[in-house]
């Protein structure tokens, strides 16, 4: 989900993909939670966010929030590894 933004507010995608497209009536959908951290380009505002953004809008060549992509993609694996052990 995006910035500021929860799991519930894609929720409905579990039931409008299929009824799109019928084979994706299989598929598992995953919307883990993002943590809630302050947001630079809110004034440090916390909200949820999987890293920080400090410049608007986002592009090329802009400060990333390395520790924080990182941790997100630590938690995406996370949730892939426990999704296969089931």
């Amino acid at each position: 989900h995006g910035l500021g933004d929860t799991p519930a507010g894609w929720s409905s995608l579990e039931k409008q993909l299929p009824s799109l497209q019928p084979s994706l009536s299989n598929v598992q959908y995953v919307f883990p939670p993002a943590p809630t951290i302050p947001i630079s380009i809110n004034g440090g505002m916390r909200m949820p966010g999987w890293f920080d953004l400090f410049d608007w809008p986002v592009s090329v060549g802009i400060k990333n929030d390395e520790d924080g992509l990182k941790a997100a993609v630590d938690v995406v694996k996370a949730c892939v590894e426990k999704l296969e052990s089931e």
